[in-house]
């Protein structure tokens, strides 16, 4: 059963981030059934990610002052 944590959806396409089976799931994908791509991350590569955005957060908050 997939969690879902947040949806975007506009007129022609839709964002869905979740969690199915232990993994994050992002999911994109058209209202028209066109196109559906889906990506799972494990935990070690969502610390990853974190990590990334951190870092990259204080950087621009450096740059700012």
């Amino acid at each position: 059963m997939k969690r879902t944590f947040f949806k975007i959806i506009d007129e022609s396409n839709h964002l869905e981030v979740g969690c199915v089976d232990g993994y994050m799931d992002i999911s994109i994908s058209s209202n028209n059934d066109d196109y559906y791509l889906s990506v799972k991350i494990t935990e070690d590569e969502v610390q990853e990610l974190i990590d990334f955005l951190t870092e990259k957060k204080k950087e621009l908050e450096k740059d700012n002052e």
